[in-house]
């Protein structure tokens, strides 16, 4: 069996939701090489996988591009158990699933999960049964992270035989530009104009006017910050007091796309991937004299060649100052003076 190449570390962003590689059994649980009935392939699955509704497991051709085995296909995909892990002891979740082969199936030379060797004659009784799996972890309905790997089972139906020792597994490794850069992508946020222009010296936001936030990919290395795009994301106001439980989802994760509240307005700009949102600051803030708000949220990031399959993921939070008017001392006195006068 050869051996698969490590994948290189995803971001810290992402680590809760990765998938690992595979390890083999023997299906039906035997010890030897030889088999009749398939392979359990188990695989480890980040922290924040919590359900079985949380990862989903594909059998598709060789490369992971085309249509599931029908039934006329010698493999297709048995049961699939998942075993949670913990957010708090940041302990992997497990997802193991059976891939089946009927061995009566292997003849059909028309099955695309079957490659014939030349020299095998019409009843392809030498070559090999090739499929790929597709591990992905979700957050709801968004595809967060997934692993694909590749498998090569040789058979000589001539020796009567089907040995693991024969069998080649490999990763459709992402290019090596997404594994290079993929772990120094981030999300960041500025306060700016509708120009899309971060503001560094706006002063303390005010009651009844809006608050307009940017937020953008970026990379230390400059440049690399255009190959990716913000598709989703959710943004909550809060104040900066953690004890006080008032707070405002301006923006939430859609299907697709961002779903902003009908009080937000959120507008994309291709031309420096930045996402201008423009938004109140809900008047209990201003009620309860909150001096401070946190904005704060997490985007998906996708790379804009669809060469690159991969998706990043980072949160970002920034800090606000409001200006609240509470009574003054001087006005309370003039109000008094007021008073006496107009009796």
């Amino acid at each position: 069996m050869s051996s698969i190449s490590p994948t290189s570390s995803p971001t810290s962003f992402m680590e809760t939701w990765t998938v690992g590689q595979v390890s083999l059994a023997l299906g039906g649980g035997g010890t030897s090489n030889y088999f009749d009935d398939g392979l359990t392939v188990t695989q480890l699955v980040g922290a924040k996988v919590l359900s079985s509704d949380d990862v989903k497991i594909l059998l598709m051709q060789k490369g992971c591009g085309s249509a599931p085995p029908t039934s006329s296909d010698p493999v297709s995909l048995g049961t699939t158990n998942f075993v949670p892990g913990s957010i708090s002891t940041k302990t992997k979740g497990v997802v193991t699933y059976d891939i089946d082969i009927d061995v009566m199936k292997i003849g059909n030379v028309d099955s695309d999960y079957l490659e014939c060797n030349d020299f095998a004659n019409s009843t392809c009784g030498v070559g090999s049964i090739q499929f790929c799996t597709r591990a992905s972890s979700y957050e709801g309905s968004l595809e967060v992270a997934f692993r694909e790997t590749n498998f090569d089972l040789n058979f000589n139906l001539t020796d009567n035989e089907i040995t693991l020792e024969n069998m080649v597994i490999e990763e459709n490794v992402p290019d090596s530009f997404i594994t290079d850069v993929n772990t120094d992508f981030k999300v960041k946020a500025c306060r700016c104009n509708l120009e899309n222009d971060c503001v560094t010296t706006l002063g303390p936001v005010q009651q009844d006017t809006s608050l307009v936030i940017c937020i953008y990919p970026w990379h230390p290395t400059s440049g690399l910050e255009q190959v990716v795009k913000i598709t989703n994301f959710d943004l909550t106001m809060k104040p900066l007091d953690s004890s006080n439980p008032v707070s405002f989802n301006a923006v939430q994760f859609g299907t697709d796309t961002w779903n902003p509240s009908s009080l937000v307005f959120v507008e994309p700009n291709n031309d420096d991937f930045k996402i201008t949102i423009a938004m109140p600051v809900i008047a209990e803030f201003y009620i309860q004299e909150v001096n401070t708000i946190v904005l704060e949220g997490n985007a998906f990031l996708e790379f804009n060649s669809l060469k690159n399959r991969g998706t990043a993921f980072g949160d970002f939070v920034m800090e606000v100052n409001l200006e609240v008017y509470g009574m003054q001392v001087g006005c309370l006195q003039t109000l008094l003076l007021q008073i006496r006068e107009f009796f």
